[in-house]
């Protein structure tokens, strides 16, 4: 703005020298000449104030973390639109950042920026307003936007550093988890049936072979009769935790046991060694530290392990 006043002033300089010393007619034809395209070029930057729109994918992709991720912006007019610059500020991971365009020769214009995200889970970047100026840089006009564009970024693979979990002996309640390894609870591995225990579901008792054997069977070759490892991601959890997270997950499922992954109101199951690379997927698609927009409780029963930007705390409780 300050370099935009000085060129007018310089410019009103020449125009006083020309009055003075060369030609007043010319002079002061040159004075008007400018005074109008000042006027003109302010006016209709004026009118064109609600004729710019922005446009940017509400998904940008999945990436890794450091990686660099391109989010792409439209910048484009509707209508008349007498708008020759126009400037994009912006935030993303707690980073201001400008993109600027020009619409004097096109309609549209496509700005591509590249962020590199720093943490995993869904990234955020947020347009939060965007200034029209004109050719002299007299108008400037500015407009509040709330366009987003959101990035997954996938979180790192990671050592477990945490405290030691024992896994869960207790039966599971819920018969839908998804198929894991051999039954531990009760009976030898290898087998097809076993003596029904207390806590057995009745769902799993084979009711013919229990009418021959005149006693109580159940079948052996389903996954999910142990209860599963709770690793729970408390509201103020980062990305940091995210990746405690996904090495535990990934430990405790190497070593045969069920685990299930809980972020505000989602949860994912996981028990056999592939889920484990779905899993790194969901947790790209959570959007972490939004403590004033989840509230998290302890499930009541089995082992929890609870990860918070204080740290990681086991809890073992039963019901």
């Amino acid at each position: 703005m300050i370099g935009t006043v000085l060129g007018i002033v310089y410019t009103l300089l020449s125009v006083a020298v020309m009055l003075m010393f060369i030609d007043g007619e010319t002079g002061w034809l040159l004075l008007y000449t400018i005074g109008a395209a000042l006027i003109a070029s302010s006016v209709l930057t004026a009118i064109s104030r609600n004729r710019v729109e922005l446009v940017a994918e509400e998904f940008s992709g999945v990436s890794s973390v450091g990686e660099k991720t391109v989010v792409r912006l439209n910048v484009r007019k509707k209508g008349f639109c007498f708008a020759p610059f126009v400037t994009v500020c912006g935030e993303f991971s707690g980073q201001r950042f400008e993109a600027r365009a020009s619409l004097i020769f096109s309609r549209e214009q496509t700005i591509e920026l590249v962020f590199k995200p720093m943490e995993c889970g869904m990234q955020t970047v947020r347009f939060s307003e965007y200034t029209l100026t004109d050719f002299f840089g007299l108008a400037v006009i500015r407009r509040n936007s709330d366009l987003v564009s959101k990035i997954a970024v996938l979180p790192r693979i990671v050592d477990y550093s945490g405290p030691e979990v024992t896994p869960s002996l207790y039966p599971a309640e819920n018969e839908q988890r998804e198929e894991g390894a051999t039954v531990m609870f009760g009976g030898s591995a290898g087998y097809e049936h076993r003596d029904y225990a207390a806590g057995d579901s009745p769902r799993r008792i084979n009711y013919k072979l229990s009418a021959k054997k005149r006693r109580l069977m159940v079948r052996m070759d389903e996954g999910g009769s142990i209860e599963s490892t709770n690793i729970v991601l408390m509201p103020d959890a980062d990305g940091a935790c995210a990746e405690q997270a996904l090495a535990l997950a990934k430990k405790l499922v190497s070593s045969g046991a069920t685990v299930t992954v809980i972020h505000g109101e989602d949860s994912f199951d996981a028990a056999l060694p592939g889920s484990v690379d779905k899993l790194r997927e969901w947790l790209s698609f959570r959007e972490l530290g939004v403590a004033q927009a989840l509230e998290t409780t302890l499930p009541e029963r089995g082992t929890s392990v609870a990860f918070s930007a204080d740290g990681i705390k086991v809890v073992n409780a039963t019901v």
